[in-house]
């Protein structure tokens, strides 16, 4: 996974301000990174999103998750915008795919959600700043939830940060640098 650093140094060699092999001084990368989170920010809102799989660990008892990176969410990850589907990997690396992603109101109709087994039901509310993964069965074992999810592309805080792109991204945001 390259760095804010790496697509930096790919898009100034491409301007000719750094040579093959050549390495950043600080005031080159601070320009750099500056303009990466210009141009991330610049975007937002214009790129899709990437779809991409994550998964967390199931709390016994636990039926709602929140996911983000501000205060203290149960997953520590981007905020998905939407999360399509999942699946259940059970501690013997058995794949349960009956789970299925619902709408709000069919979520609601469900009359006992404090029943334990193994999830097959999620609904998810994307709020701000954290968004909620509700599930049902209430999770009767420590099963790993995979989950499919549009992430937006999040803009670094520092130049080692990692950049989680997809391909074809990567090659947009250095060409753009390097204009």
């Amino acid at each position: 996974m390259p760095t804010a650093k790496d697509l930096i140094k790919k898009a100034f060699r491409h301007t000719m301000k750094l040579d093959a092999g050549g390495e950043l001084d600080p005031a080159l990368q601070a320009e750099g990174f500056a303009l990466l989170v210009d141009l991330i920010n610049s975007w937002t809102g214009l790129l899709v999103p990437h779809w991409t799989w994550d998964s967390f660990s199931l709390v016994v008892g636990q039926a709602s998750y929140t996911i983000g990176t501000n205060g203290s969410p149960d997953v520590n990850d981007v905020r998905p915008e939407q999360i399509e589907e999942g699946f259940v990997r059970d501690s013997s690396n058995f794949d349960h795919t009956d789970f299925r992603m619902v709408g709000e109101d069919e979520y609601r109709r469900i009359s006992e959600k404090t029943s334990l087994g193994r999830p097959f039901i999620g609904w998810y509310n994307p709020t701000e700043p954290k968004g909620t993964l509700y599930l049902y069965y209430t999770p009767s074992a420590t099963d790993t939830l995979f989950y499919s999810h549009r992430k937006p592309i999040t803009v670094p805080t520092k130049a080692s940060s990692d950049m989680s792109v997809p391909p074809n991204y990567e090659a947009a945001l250095i060409w753009n640098l390097a204009l």
